[in-house]
């Protein structure tokens, strides 16, 4: 999924503000009352079946066509778990969500990913997680620090392919947790495909970066960012926007 389908998808599905909850499920639904992280627990139900639907693809055909229109229900699905979780939440929560969210990530893909996906396929998803890490780790402060009036068309473009990147990335994410937690065995063709999903956190980061920017943020002031390390296809990608 290059830019150029991104920007159709986001054009598609126009989302202005930054979307902090894409990975914290499980940490949400501990921290809302029961009436709401009932509503939390089934929209996760939810795209977890579809994703488990996607998996039952045969070949990489069947894959790429299901994949079309699966995956905008599963965004939609995402803006109202963000919607929930965000109407209960207070913002000051959201740093310790994000940190405690993707650390039980980690250790869920730590723990098996290596042995059942094999050594280089865990080392991409691992990169992917910490790339995600780094840039959703600044998305409290961009959502509590406007840019300039002049700037706030070009800021919510951002927010929305920030949002359909984060996504796409999630989604095929969590096609490979739930074919780890199935045994499921994936086909050589559809775990690369998986692979270069999830590789779109190149872009999440990218956006990230652009919208420090717009509030002003110089590069050598964005901790954590600056630390992500990847080869010269990534830096081409994350540059491109």
């Amino acid at each position: 999924m290059g830019i150029q389908t991104v920007e159709f998808v986001s054009a598609a599905n126009p989302v202005s503000l930054f979307n902090p909850i894409a990975f914290t499920e499980g940490s949400t639904k501990e921290r809302l009352q029961p009436s709401f992280a009932e509503i939390v627990e089934r929209i996760c139900g939810e795209m977890d079946e579809i994703v488990s639907h996607l998996m039952d693809s045969p070949t990489l055909e069947d894959f790429q066509e299901l994949r079309k229109s699966l995956f905008e229900s599963y965004l939609k699905l995402g803006h109202a778990l963000n919607n929930v979780a965000l109407a209960k939440l207070d913002k000051k929560e959201l740093p310790g969500l994000i940190d405690a969210s993707f650390t039980a990530l980690e250790a869920e893909i730590a723990s098996a990913a290596e042995v059942y996906f094999g050594n280089d396929a865990y080392q991409e998803i691992m990169f992917s997680i910490g790339t995600l890490k780094r840039a959703y780790r600044w998305i409290p402060h961009i959502i509590s620090n406007e840019p300039k009036e002049e700037l706030r068309a070009q800021d919510a473009e951002t927010a929305t392919n920030f949002n359909v990147s984060s996504m796409w990335s999630q989604f095929h994410l969590d096609a490979l947790r739930i074919a780890m937690r199935r045994n499921q065995t994936i086909i050589p063709e559809i775990l690369e495909e998986l692979l270069e999903g999830l590789r779109l956190s190149v872009m999440v980061y990218a956006y990230v970066r652009n919208a420090l920017n717009l509030r002003g943020i110089p590069a050598a002031h964005q901790g954590g960012l600056s630390d992500v390390i990847w080869d010269e296809e990534d830096e081409a990608l994350a540059n491109a926007y």
